[in-house]
């Protein structure tokens, strides 16, 4: 156009429908988008509400059992599980030494050698007295072996104070040897 009133009119119309367009077009994406916002926040919002109710009930649940004041209580399901756990390596530790045991006095055994050792190895386990026992190291041989050494000391003081005044061939100093 050769009149400047006419370019300028022109010139506004075009600025005029550029900015119409580019604004509904903006606007058209920058509702979606914040459409597609809200609603993911909502769903964030619904699952931290879910997770708080969660949280308020296992607090509610600890401080029932009154391990929310003890930072460092353990639950009571989880201690007795630990304790069920120690038990069983106990267990299975003292299967694995009473095996072992087994073994070497089936081999003492069938070597024919002295058992003495295992069974000073397995006291713990049959028990003392009954060790002692086996061996004659009980109380009740104790006292018997003690009875017998204490005689034999007689036996051998009348053998001494007899052979001055028998020979040997003597019946008395034979009782007494025998004895």
């Amino acid at each position: 156009s050769h009149s400047a009133k006419s370019a300028a009119v022109a010139l506004q119309c075009m600025i005029e429908s550029y900015l119409s367009f580019i604004d509904r077009h903006h606007r058209g994406v920058a509702s979606e988008i914040s459409l597609l916002l809200d609603h993911e926040r909502e769903v964030v919002m619904s699952k931290m509400e879910h997770k708080q109710s969660q949280l308020r009930e296992v607090r509610r649940r600890l401080r029932s059992l009154g391990l929310l004041d003890k930072p460092d209580a353990i639950h009571p399901l989880v201690s007795r599980v630990m304790a069920l756990n120690q038990s069983l390596i106990a267990a299975r530790s003292k299967r694995l030494q009473v095996s072992a045991q087994r073994v070497s006095l089936d081999e003492a055994l069938r070597q024919g050698r002295d058992l003495r050792p295992q069974l000073l190895k397995i006291k713990p386990l049959v028990g003392r007295e009954m060790v002692l026992a086996a061996l004659g190291l009980d109380p009740q041989s104790a006292e018997s072996m003690s009875e017998v050494r204490r005689q034999l000391l007689v036996d051998r003081a009348a053998l001494e104070s007899a052979d001055d005044y028998y020979g040997p061939a003597h019946p008395k100093i034979r009782e007494l040897q025998n004895r």
